[in-house]
């Protein structure tokens, strides 16, 4: 028992003792009393009253006794509290030296990492540690970044060092437990194994991590690193804890200290910036004022230079303004020592404000005199602001001013002052070139109002004279806005079709008149598709034949052409319905009598031309010489007729598919020697010489050896008849990618411009007297163009009238298809439709695609396409373009309007049809007729192997070119994308992943060069076909270079026409 319970149990005995013996004495006493007054009750209530007080009494004294034993236990603790060793203390004062620290470094001024860097250092040495240091968390919690140390020399520096979150179970620990971890060996503990490769490098053998949390949150860690293993001792991890905790808020107080002074000074640089502006404003808004109120040009010029130089405070200042015929800048306006230079002329891009013409954008240059730029003759000026003057969006002329001073620094304000001034100045400079124009434009109008009523009278005369020539028309007439809107009609389109009168239909939808639509027409859907496709079209005019079924049945051409204003403004199409019914009947027995007459006459003539050979010969008796000439006469008549009719039969073949070609490897070379030996004697008896320049070697085609021949007999012919005696007819090859391009070149009459686009038609001779004195059938060149396609080839024709003329043909320089069709299991499953109108031809397609191991699906007519197309869903459509009720474009038209067909790749077998045209109205592929199986199944894997096309991006700027490109690519069944500028278009392209990219070179933000360039070099757009748009005036070697080098050589060019378009797509789609 201590010394202290002891005194404590003596004074309680005594204390109880003295108690009872007080109450014991005064009980006896009052008892004597009120026994000798004998009063019981008194007595009674005295017990009770002493038995109660001594419960109390006793009651007070265990209350005071408890309280004395907490007391007693509180003072034993403050006695061992009192024993706590002086090493104890020593650790709790230097905590709190620690603590102090901290605080001490939240109060001052420095920035949150040198407080870290306190924290660590202090930390550090409390703990005997070599190194601290603390890892702050980014924004999304992935990773933390070490971005404060302390460390001792011999350790390697952590700072910078990237702590991934994922993966490390110890520092995720840390954080959402937000209580301290010790690694005791941190190189190889499994909660971090992510990073035993960095702690075996650092050395770091134990470690400590102690959150940073703030406000709940932790924000970071604090990380205490040992070279050797060591424990940290439950009173060290407080520590840290203890430390941890204290710097949270610190941090928390620095950064908000920091985020103040900073925002204190932007608020200050703020206030002096918006000083300094108003101060700007005001002088702007007094220039202004007194600029707007000028009206005279030179006036606002002069002013404009003035108020400049004032407003940036210099002397001597200066105005260029562009002469746009010239395009030269001229001096206009100057002031200080720039008076004396008016007049002086500068080119774009030379000096300040030539370079400021050139970007159109503000330039500031200072020391003058050593910029590589200078302009001679002002060297005396030191620094030299320019900004452009613009009207209506365009660059008009530049000012600027000039400093004298050495050394004068321009800040950026005072550029973006002179470019706020130049645009204010521009607008005032306008607005008196507006009024003189307008004070021009109101005494001109003055003239015009009188001239307006006499043309009036004249319009009105005209009207009435239109009206009367169009009323007296046969051809029935109709002009119709896209919306389909009846704008104006002419009375035989009443009469022939609805019946009524003009000012009856005009103002009508052509909706409108549905049922008489129905009861007119054999095919109302068809002419529906028809005139809506035709309205849709701004550029070109089309042709449909359509049958009309009541009142009488008769074949009408309808021709709509595109109506615009003398000023381009678009009104709508015109369509012309023109009777041909007569017309095609009379083709049609023409054709009959041309096939007809060419066989009959082919007999007599062969015979009467074997005869004359033979009298010629002599072998049946000698003749004399009038009658050799006679005979001489015969046979030139004779063979001119065998090549007229060859020629008809030859027309007659190809259109009716009949030509087949029997294609072989030929040597082209060794083939023009023979054929120009042919014409050795023509060419010498009119002392010509033919020149063959062969670049290869050897130069084979797949071609028809008879084809190709008649391809340069009549070439060569017509080189030979229209190049004089003396003349030159020279014959080039040379290989192009996979054909060979064949040149045929005179120096000859040559061939008027007006009559090359028409060179290719049946019978057209050309207009010039020297071609018509020569004999021709005007059918050899349509046969040639049509002999070229035939084989895959194209031909063109350059000529100068006087100077001579070159055609250049090309032939495909190995086949389509040399190796067999695959096995029927790679194809199998897949349907093809076949639309043909001629049911041999489909049924010899059927054959060649079944036995390839396809399944065709053959249909004969044209109104069952559609209808089968859907209920089947093939995979492809072969499709034929001549029917006896339609032709294949209306039916492409409707394939390709048809969502739920659009997408069904359309392969064209057809004869004399142009490429271009199908391709654009969505055809994957085209093949001529005649063709051979292997030539089909060969096309027919290509388009299966080929990625569809579905979806195009254009990127043009301009609105009207880049809606053209759409409306023509919307109607081949192309899905548009639309892109204004390079940075869009890269944008889109990796988002929509286009099938193809329409790209202008001039784009603003990236133009197309570098926007190319970019798609390129992205593995996600580098594979995308590109088609360069070019402008009007083409492009130069230079750019086509570069964009040939980054794959996009097919370029197009403006303006854009529906069959520049097909070619460019398909060109691009191959390369």
């Amino acid at each position: 028992m201590t010394p202290i319970k002891e005194q404590n149990t003596i004074r309680r005995v005594m204390t109880i003792w003295i108690l009872a013996t007080v109450v014991y004495l005064v009980m006896g006493v009052l008892l004597v009393v009120f026994i000798a007054r004998n009063d019981t009750e008194e007595m009674i209530a005295l017990i009770v009253f002493t038995v109660i007080y001594a419960i109390v009494a006793m009651y007070i004294l265990q209350r005071v006794f408890r309280e004395e034993d907490a007391y007693e236990k509180q003072l034993e603790t403050m006695l061992a509290q009192e024993q706590i060793t002086e090493v104890e203390l020593e650790r709790r004062l230097a905590e709190e030296h620690l603590f102090n620290k901290i605080i001490a470094s939240a109060a001052s001024s420095l920035e949150p990492t040198q407080i870290l860097e306190i924290i660590c250092r202090e930390l550090a040495l409390a703990l005997n540690v070599p190194q601290a240091g603390v890892a702050m968390l980014n924004a999304d919690r992935q990773y933390e970044t070490v971005v404060a140390e302390y460390r001792t020399p011999d350790r390697p520096t952590a700072l910078g060092i990237i702590i991934p979150i994922e993966g490390n179970q110890a520092t995720q620990q840390v954080i959402e437990t937000r209580e301290p971890l010790v690694l005791t060996n941190a190189q190889t503990d499994p909660r971090q194994t992510i990073l035993h490769d960095l702690e075996k490098k650092r050395g770091a053998a134990s470690l400590l991590i102690v959150p940073l949390v703030v406000r709940d949150q932790t924000i970071g860690t604090l990380g205490l690193e040992s070279p050797t293993p060591r424990e940290f001792t439950p009173s060290e991890i407080n520590l840290a804890k203890n430390v941890a905790n204290a710097a949270s808020p610190v941090l928390e107080s620095a950064r908000l200290n920091a985020e103040l002074r900073k925002e204190l000074q932007e608020r200050k640089h703020t206030e002096e910036t918006l000083r300094r502006r108003n101060a700007e404003l005001d002088t702007l808004n007094v220039t202004t004022i007194g600029l707007i109120n000028r009206r005279n040009p030179q006036d606002v010029l002069e002013s404009i230079v003035a108020r400049a130089s004032a407003l940036m405070k210099t002397t001597d200042g200066f105005l260029f303004l562009i002469d746009p015929v010239k395009q030269v800048m001229t001096l206009r306006i100057g002031i200080g020592r720039f008076t004396q230079s008016i007049g002086f002329e500068i080119q774009r891009g030379q000096g300040v404000a030539g370079s400021v013409w050139q970007t159109g954008e503000p330039l500031a240059v200072e020391n003058y005199a050593e910029w590589e730029y200078h302009s001679p003759g002002y060297e005396w000026a030191y620094a030299v602001i320019c900004t452009p003057l613009r009207s209506r969006m365009q660059i008009v002329g530049v000012i600027g001013v000039a400093y004298t001073e050495p050394n004068r620094i321009l800040e950026i304000e005072d550029i973006e002052l002179l470019d706020r001034f130049g645009r204010l100045a521009s607008l005032a400079l306008e607005n008196a070139n507006l009024y003189d124009e307008a004070q021009k434009e109101i005494a001109q109008r003055k003239q015009a109002e009188q001239k307006l009523q006499s043309m009036f009278a004249d319009i009105e005369r005209a009207q009435t004279k239109a009206r009367s020539i169009l009323d007296a028309t046969a051809d029935s007439m109709l002009l119709m806005t896209p919306e389909q809107k009846i704008v104006s009609v002419n009375w035989s389109f009443c009469r022939s079709f609805f019946g009524n009168h003009p000012r009856e239909v005009v103002g009508h939808n052509l909706n409108d008149f549905e049922s008489e639509l129905d009861r007119l027409f054999e095919d109302p859907a068809g002419i529906r598709r028809a005139i809506q496709s035709a309205a849709q079209e701004m550029e070109q005019s089309t042709a449909n034949i359509i049958v009309q079924a009541w009142p009488r049945r008769r074949e009408l051409q309808m021709v709509s052409t595109p109506v615009r204003t003398s000023t381009d403004e678009y009104l709508g199409r015109l369509f012309v319905f023109h009777d041909v019914t007569k017309e095609r009947e009379v083709n049609r027995l023409r054709n009959e009598f041309v096939s007809m007459v060419s066989h009959e006459l082919r007999t007599p003539l062969t015979s009467i031309k074997g005869y004359v050979d033979l009298l010629q010969s002599g072998a049946v008796g000698q003749v004399n010489a009038e009658q050799s000439e006679f005979l001489g006469i015969i046979k030139s008549n004779t063979d001119r007729l065998v090549m007229l009719i060859s020629d008809l039969l030859d027309i007659s073949r190809i259109e009716s598919g009949r030509l087949e070609l029997r294609r072989e490897s030929i040597d082209i070379g060794l083939l023009i020697r023979q054929v120009a030996n042919t014409f050795r004697p023509q060419v010498e008896a009119k002392n010509q010489q033919i020149k063959l320049e062969m670049v290869h070697p050897q130069l084979n085609v797949w071609a028809d050896r008879d084809r190709v021949i008649q391809i340069l007999t009549n070439l060569i012919s017509n080189a030979h008849k229209y190049t004089p005696a003396n003349g030159i007819i020279t014959i080039t090859t040379s290989p192009d990618s996979d054909q060979a391009c064949i040149e045929i070149q005179d120096n000859g009459i040559g061939i008027a411009e007006k009559d090359q686009a028409r060179l290719f038609s049946q019978f057209f001779r050309t207009s010039n007297p020297l071609a018509q004195q020569i004999d021709g059938t005007g059918l050899g060149l349509t046969i040639t163009r049509s002999l070229v396609e035939m084989h895959g080839g194209e031909i063109s024709v350059s000529s100068t009238l006087g100077q001579g003329t070159t055609f250049r043909f090309t032939l495909p320089s190995q086949p389509h298809a040399i190796r067999p069709v695959d096995t029927v299991a790679a194809v199998s499953g897949k349907h093809i439709l076949v639309a043909e109108s001629d049911q041999e031809m489909a049924n010899r397609i059927g054959r060649y695609l079944q036995r390839a191991g396809y399944e065709p699906l053959i249909v004969n007519h044209s109104n069952e396409i559609i209808t089968l197309a859907k209920n089947n869903s093939p995979h492809l459509i072969t499709l034929a373009m001549v029917w006896p009720d339609t032709d294949g474009f209306r039916i492409m038209e409707s394939l390709k309007s048809d969502s739920a067909v659009r997408k069904i790749p359309v392969m064209v077998l057809s004869d004399l049809v142009q490429r271009e045209s199908g391709r654009l109205l969505g055809a994957v592929d085209y093949l001529s007729k005649p063709f051979t199986e292997q030539e089909l199944l060969s096309h027919v894997e290509q388009v299966f192997k080929r990625k569809p096309l579905h979806q195009i991006l254009i990127a043009i700027e301009e609105n009207i070119s880049r809606r053209l490109l759409n409306v023509l690519m919307t109607r081949a069944g192309y899905q548009v994308i639309e892109a204004t500028n390079g940075a869009d278009a890269v944008r889109l392209t990796n988002e929509k992943q286009p099938d193809m990219i329409f790209l202008n070179l001039k784009l603003a933000m990236l133009d197309g060069i570098t926007t190319l360039q970019k798609l390129r070099a992205d593995q996600h757009t580098a594979d995308i076909p590109v088609v360069m748009i070019a402008s009007y005036e083409g492009i130069s070697d230079e750019e086509r270079a570069i964009v040939s080098e980054w794959r996009a050589s097919t370029i197009l060019t403006q303006p854009f026409t529906a069959s520049k378009v097909a070619t460019a797509i398909h060109q691009a789609s191959h390369s």
